[in-house]
């Protein structure tokens, strides 16, 4: 097959994806027949691309279907090759809870579209309601036959190629820098923090991962730059989290899909930007890490 795309990344299988939900009924039909059951005369189907909610992230593909008798809400993630975030399918389902506590009359679904070799590779993917594989996807468009859709099933076929030869990171040469000067001023300025050197990132690396040696295993922190907040991510349930309530005034208990996190609020980051530019945010920032000490005596308790 020549080649179309020098590389496919998951925007252009957004795209493609957005555009038959909203002109071709039949697609919606199709894929969902056998995870929806009583799918009546669509009267319309909306769309929509990136969505984004302020406390639980990303939503790669919302799409309204308006039925005769109800109406369906798909949260779709759509991936080829890169890795999940974290508690990424965990967030999905917790705004597919949030919606459904709005309007109960809705039928909300999580869906994962990726090739057959993503779900066997990744875990996370068994917290999505219903999986579809760019396989059936493929399959789907070679079925039809006009030179339009062969030209699609070729796209799909093409990332499913890339899939196979695994996931290849496209550097941002600014986000690479941003990271590089991040960790070289931890390190030189807040040595009890713990980082990992980087290495290349791309455009949407945006939550350096950091460390104390006294952590419990399992126990992450994640500066969420741009989001504006620290998230020490724990296995704690409801019951355990109730002793860490109230550490401090910095650090507050967040419910973060099954789990719970310790938060701490400090300025926005933009990792596109300089990082000395911002430097007295990111000062702030580092200053404010140090509050998760306060719960060292109660890890160490646990």
């Amino acid at each position: 097959m020549e080649l179309i795309f020098e590389d496919i990344r998951e925007r252009d299988m957004d795209c493609l994806f957005i555009e038959e939900f909203n002109v071709n009924n039949d697609f919606f039909v199709d894929l969902f027949k056998n995870s929806i059951t009583a799918l009546s005369d669509i009267k319309s189907i909306l769309a929509k691309h990136s969505i984004v909610d302020s406390q639980y992230g990303e939503t790669d593909i919302f799409t309204k279907i308006e039925l005769i008798d109800k109406n369906i809400i798909l949260l779709i993630e759509n991936k080829i090759d890169a890795s999940f975030q974290p508690l990424q399918g965990e967030r999905y389902n917790i705004r597919k809870r949030n919606i459904i506590s709005e309007n109960n009359s809705i039928n909300v679904y999580t869906v994962l579209f990726a090739p057959e070799k993503y779900f066997s590779g990744h875990i996370e993917s068994k917290k999505f309601d219903i999986c579809i594989s760019y396989e059936k996807i493929q399959k789907y468009f070679e079925g039809r036959k006009t030179i339009r859709d062969v030209y699609k099933a070729n796209i799909i076929k093409m990332a499913i190629e890339q899939a196979k030869r695994g996931y290849n990171i496209v550097e941002d040469i600014r986000v690479t820098k941003f990271w590089k000067n991040y960790w070289n001023y931890l390190q030189n300025n807040y040595p009890a923090v713990i980082m990992k050197e980087p290495n290349i990132k791309p455009f949407d690396a945006d939550w350096p991962l950091i460390y104390f040696d006294w952590l419990p295993k399992y126990w992450e922190i994640f500066h969420k730059l741009s989001k504006g907040y620290i998230d020490l991510q724990t296995k704690l349930s409801e019951k355990e989290i109730h002793k860490y309530r109230n550490v401090n005034q910095f650090v507050n208990v967040v419910k973060t899909g099954k789990s719970y996190s310790l938060r701490i609020i400090v300025p926005k980051i933009d990792r596109l930007k300089e990082f000395y530019e911002q430097l007295d945010d990111i000062k702030i920032s580092f200053e404010k890490i140090k509050y998760f000490e306060d719960i060292k005596t109660i890890c160490n308790g646990t």
